[in-house]
């Protein structure tokens, strides 16, 4: 890797301060004044010293890709610490494993899995994360982003898809990235605030951005803060997160319990199957009671035509 102070490109606000670059380990290699990111590379300097080699990791510009390499870095780190033998698989565009271990009595082939869930909603908080604490004009400022859901009351039944967000963001993010990066360029350059909500086309969704005491920068780097909210989850999918309970659950949403009182269907206070304060004996008579009806009707739309199982 080339040196810091000769990597990418000098910054055009302060030359004589701050280089750019794409590269994404740099998040790390450049940051290691922050005790996390110290750490980190603490990490890929024990894996590369053990001989370990992660694919374009050292070069790679995709966010995603540097997220999945450094899955394998901290399992490998794990790994050496326990006193295995680590050898990285080279990639062949074929579907592979990432890491030959050996030692202890053991020879066996790792397979990292990154999760990934909502990579466009991902992808937009990244986006604008980027844009409001790297952008290069000689500008402090203090931000604020919220995405959020415009909701009609009772809502759509789309609104209660909690994927609904991502498909939204997926289909209208970049569209309106570009908007908002346009804006705050020309709002700094200025020296002015902004303050404005872009809607996704074609969807409820809206942006709000907020730039506050914007000032001239000083010739030592930006001052910046902010924060930056994403849409959540916001509702409950049949087809989804609860599909075991909805398959059980039908008929009444009156269910007499064992302490004598009635479920009233009310979901916003239903405890969910993993919940630690769920009442078990409550739950389960609520699911299987003995006359064979069960609560959610309000979640299900059933009205009587199948019995829990």
């Amino acid at each position: 890797m080339p040196d810091p102070d000769v990597e990418g490109v000098s910054s055009e606000a302060w030359p004589d301060v701050l280089r750019k670059t794409e590269r994404e380990v740099y998040r790390w290699i450049a940051n290691t004044h922050y005790s996390h990111l110290a750490e980190a590379v603490g990490h890929l300097e024990h894996v590369y010293a053990a001989g370990c080699r992660f694919g374009d990791l050292l070069t790679t510009r995709s966010r995603e890709q540097f997220v999945s390499h450094t899955a394998e870095v901290l399992v490998a780190d794990d790994l050496l610490s326990r006193g295995y033998t680590v050898r990285t698989i080279e990639t062949s565009g074929e579907v592979s494993p990432d890491l030959h271990v050996t030692g202890h009595g053991i020879d066996i082939a790792v397979e990292v899995y990154s999760r990934r869930g909502l990579l466009a909603v991902d992808r937009g908080v990244d986006g604008v994360k980027d844009l409001l604490n790297n952008i290069d004009i000689a500008a402090d400022y203090s931000f604020t982003v919220d995405t959020r859901l415009d909701r009609s009351i009772p809502p759509e039944p789309g609104q209660l898809d909690p994927w609904a967000p991502d498909k939204m963001l997926a289909q209208t993010g970049e569209e309106v990235l570009a908007e908002i990066r346009e804006d705050v360029r020309t709002a700094l350059h200025e020296l002015q605030p902004l303050n404005k909500e872009y809607p996704h086309s074609g969807t409820s969704l809206v942006t709000a951005v907020v730039l506050d005491e914007v000032q001239q920068s000083s010739n030592n780097g930006p001052a910046r803060s902010g924060s930056i909210s994403s849409p959540g989850f916001g509702g409950y999918s049949p087809a989804g997160i609860f599909r075991t309970i909805v398959g059980a659950a039908c008929l009444d949403r009156s269910v007499a319990l064992p302490s004598g009182r009635r479920g009233q269907g009310d979901l916003r206070r239903s405890p969910g199957p993993g919940d630690p304060h769920a009442d078990r004996p409550h739950r389960d008579a609520a699911l299987h009671p003995a006359d064979g009806r069960c609560g959610l009707r309000a979640l299900t739309g059933c009205r009587g035509r199948c019995r829990a199982r």
